[in-house]
């Protein structure tokens, strides 16, 4: 099927909705917003290789977010894979 569109799985989430992405580009109310409607995207993986969102707030140097993660016990020990 090539790069038509009807092969593309209706589960598939826009780039512009991914954690990643909203990470990427430092959109921090939208990053809370998903963080208080589902917990357990704090401590998931949410890349290839194993980080969390606390690695991307990190490496990002996003001060808010992570102010917010602390706030809410976010562990800054995990190692990513």
């Amino acid at each position: 099927m090539g790069c038509g569109g009807s092969g593309v799985s209706k589960n598939t989430i826009p780039i512009g909705n991914s954690l990643v992405h909203l990470l990427q580009t430092g959109q921090n109310d939208l990053i809370i917003n998903r963080l208080q409607s589902d917990p357990s995207l704090c401590t998931s993986t949410i890349s290839f290789r194993g980080d969390t969102i606390a690695h991307y707030a990190c490496f990002k140097n996003n001060k808010e977010l992570v102010r917010y993660l602390k706030s809410i016990d976010v562990d800054f020990t995990k190692k990513n894979e």
